[in-house]
Formats: C-alpha cells, sequence, structure tokens
C-alpha cells in the first residue's frame, strides 16, 4: 500500500464582527468539544465560499493553495514525533507579504508580517489520517495584503521547523486594521492507495 498527500490551505477574511464567532468556533476545537464535528464543519464552511456559495458566517473573501506540501524539515519532525522521538508539535502560524515559489527547504517567509499561536488563537488537531488547523488573526493587525503563510514549531523563526509554506500570489487577502480579521487554515489528508 502507498500513501499519497493532499493538502489545502487557506485565507479566509472575515468581517471584524464575525470574529468572536469564529473564536468559539476555534476555541471549541482547540478543547476538544464536538472537535471532529466542527472541524468538518469550518472547513465546509470555506469550501462553500471557495465554491461560490455563501455561508454563514461569509469570509469577505478567501485565497487557496492547493500546490504546495510539507517541507523536508516538516516530513522530518511528523516522522519523529510518529516514532515517539520527538513530543512536541506545531505551535504557530505566520502570515506575510512575499510571493517566491516555495521550497521544500524553506525555513521562512520571505517578509513576514504577523505571528500567532494555535493555543490561544486557533486550532491544531490530527485526527485518523488528517491534520487540521486554524490560526486567525484579529481585527489590531495591521494592514496588509498578505500572500504566503507557514506553520512552525515556536513564535520566532530563528531555529524553528516549518511545516508547510504556502503562497497565494495570485489571490491575495487584503485585510484593513480595525475593520477584519482573518484565518490562516488548512486541511492536510494522507491518502493510501495501492
Amino acid at each position: 500500500m502507498k500513501c499519497d498527500l493532499q493538502d489545502t490551505h487557506y485565507l479566509a477574511l472575515w468581517d471584524k464582527n464575525d470574529l468572536p464567532l469564529i473564536g468559539k468556533w476555534q476555541e471549541k476545537i482547540r478543547n476538544g468539544e464536538r472537535n471532529e464535528e466542527l472541524g468538518k464543519l469550518f472547513f465546509k464552511l470555506l469550501d462553500s465560499k471557495y465554491n461560490d456559495h455563501h455561508p454563514n458566517p461569509e469570509p469577505l473573501d478567501l485565497a487557496v493553495d492547493k500546490k504546495y506540501l510539507l517541507t523536508w524539515n516538516g516530513i522530518g519532525k511528523f516522522c519523529r514525533l510518529i516514532t515517539r522521538q520527538d513530543s512536541t508539535t506545531f505551535t504557530h502560524v505566520a502570515v506575510g507579504t512575499g510571493a517566491t515559489v516555495p521550497q521544500p527547504y524553506d525555513i521562512a517567509l520571505v517578509s513576514e508580517a504577523s505571528v500567532i499561536d494555535f493555543a490561544s488563537n486557533g486550532f491544531f488537531d490530527g485526527a485518523g489520517t488528517s491534520i487540521r488547523y486554524a490560526g486567525t488573526f484579529g481585527s489590531g493587525v495591521p494592514s496588509n495584503t498578505f500572500k504566503e503563510s507557514l506553520v512552525r514549531n515556536q513564535a520566532t523563526s530563528t531555529g524553528s521547523t516549518v511545516m508547510c509554506r504556502n503562497i497565494f500570489p495570485t489571490n491575495p487577502i487584503s485585510h484593513t486594521s480595525g475593520n477584519s480579521g482573518f484565518t490562516c487554515a488548512g486541511t492536510i489528508e494522507f491518502i493510501a492507495y495501492r
């Protein structure tokens, strides 16, 4: 049996009035309250927007990347986690304004603008053969047009292990401080086939 990876990464722009609901939803997933059900619903909402439907709440804008997979260091960390040689997982998501093509050896964003931790602003959830994550940046983040994101195992880029780096060069999101917030989210599915 062989295994393949299928991943989808999102940048979802929210009206600031939707942020409390998104925060409560993510807190329940993070705390294990119906996390499987709510996790599926959260990503179904993002996919609905991507497919031109109008979910509630509806993101103001949505950027999607389905091209890029894990970094070499990220794959190595997953192997160490599986074999119990490591016990720390990925804890932070960062966004930036760079748009160079991701490489499997990336260790940082091209131009990092903001970072948050999953422990208080989202979730990182592994269940069965999938990994799901979401980190929500509040309305106080300075205005910017975000074109890249990554997931790593600590707040700072120096010495961190990057799970994945993604770019959204043709469909970035434009966040306005005080008016919107945004979520960086993704799913990685390990698909078995013969």
